[in-house]
Parts: C-alpha cells; sequence; structure tokens
C-alpha cells in the first residue's frame, strides 16, 4: 500500500472517529437534558430531607466567593446588574454577569433568605472557565457540598435538588418563584444549559449544613 493511501486511510479513521466522538457527546448532552427536565420539582416549597443547621451567623457583607471544595473549582463574586427590557409589552430580567452575580435583593446568607447567584455557561473568558464550578452544575448530586465565602464567614450548604427549566418558561410566575424569598435559608445556583446555548436554566438548591470562621 502507497503512502499516499495510507495517509487517506488514516485521514478518513480520524474523520470517522471525530465524528463518531461528537454524535456521543451530542446524545449524551441530550439525555442530560432530558434528565434535568424531568427532575424539575412542581414548586420551591417541595423539599428533601436533608438536614438543616440549626442557626447561622447573619452574613456582615456580600458574598466574595463560591467554591465546591471537592472538585477545586471556584468562581469570584460580585452583585449582579439586572436589566429590564420588554417582550410585547410583557417585562423580563437580563442578569449581565462577568465571573458570577450575587442577585442582591434575594438577601445576604445566614438571613433566613434565598440567596441568588448566577453565573454563565460558558463564559468568554478561558481561564474563568477552566475553575468555574457553573459548568459542572447540571452534573451535581443531591449531597455534594458548596461553600459561598463572605468576609468573615464560610457558609456550606447541601445540593439537594438539581433540574432544569425551559428558558421560554423562565418569566412565569411559578419559575420566578424559585429565586424570590422562599422563607427559609437556601442557596440557589442559575446557569444555562447546554453549553453555547440558552435553551434552558439549570437550578441547583442547597440548603445549610454549618459554617466557620473565615481565615484567609
Amino acid at each position: 500500500m502507497s503512502r499516499s493511501v495510507l495517509l487517506i486511510f488514516f485521514g478518513v479513521v480520524l474523520v470517522a472517529t471525530g465524528a463518531g466522538m461528537r454524535l456521543v457527546a451530542s446524545a449524551a448532552l441530550r439525555d442530560r437534558e432530558t434528565t434535568l427536565l424531568n427532575a424539575r420539582p412542581s414548586a420551591p416549597s417541595q423539599r428533601t430531607s436533608y438536614a438543616r443547621a440549626a442557626a447561622l451567623p447573619p452574613a456582615r457583607s456580600a458574598p466574595m466567593s463560591i467554591r465546591i471544595p471537592e472538585m477545586d473549582l471556584w468562581n469570584q463574586v460580585a452583585p449582579a446588574d439586572v436589566f429590564i427590557s420588554w417582550n410585547e409589552g410583557v417585562p423580563a430580567q437580563t442578569w449581565q454577569v462577568e465571573d458570577a452575580g450575587w442577585y442582591a435583593p434575594s438577601g445576604l446568607p445566614g438571613w433566613g433568605r434565598n440567596v441568588v447567584i448566577a453565573g454563565h455557561s460558558p463564559v468568554l473568558d478561558p481561564e474563568v472557565w477552566e475553575r468555574s464550578l457553573f459548568r459542572v452544575l447540571p452534573y451535581l448530586e443531591p449531597g455534594q457540598v458548596i461553600e459561598l465565602f463572605t468576609n468573615e464567614v464560610v457558609y456550606g450548604y447541601q445540593v439537594a435538588q438539581v433540574f432544569a427549566i425551559p428558558a421560554k418558561e423562565s418569566q412565569d410566575q411559578e419559575v420566578v418563584a424559585w429565586i424570590a424569598d422562599s422563607g427559609d435559608e437556601r442557596l440557589t445556583l442559575v446557569t444555562c444549559f447546554p453549553p453555547h446555548t440558552a435553551a434552558n436554566r439549570v437550578l441547583v438548591v442547597a440548603f445549610p449544613i454549618g459554617w466557620r470562621k473565615y481565615e484567609p
């Protein structure tokens, strides 16, 4: 077999292998999307049995960063800018975040509120994307721990629910309720899925399990 024929043969194999891998990856994304959409609870009041911490000290500063210790993933957190747009006479909120955005009206940790933080999937900065915990939100499992850092305290939350909502429903009242005041202490993380699209919103809901003093 001549060298040119060999090169053509290996080229065809590489192309076929690459196409096959893309098909497998695409199928895996569709399966995960279906799983997340089917996992959607009926309402924010539908809770799991995860234990809650007896008491958390009220934060005296805004969240600075958020981490998943076991994965060594983290994001800087800053207050999110919220813009109001109108679609056929209906107001819609758009959050503008760089690394991760804390929705300030949701409240501070330790005050018995629903602390809401959003992040991109993916972000434009590859360095941020490499360390960002928001790229793994669709794959988190109940029981995993998330830490939220303020100037003085690190708050621990345990994942209880991971699910998706179609973006076209994101302004519905029952969907907005997930980022509204829930009447209890919880952490809600929001991102888009699948990557490079805004087809769905993935939400991770976690409940407090403890705290420790922040020691830089």
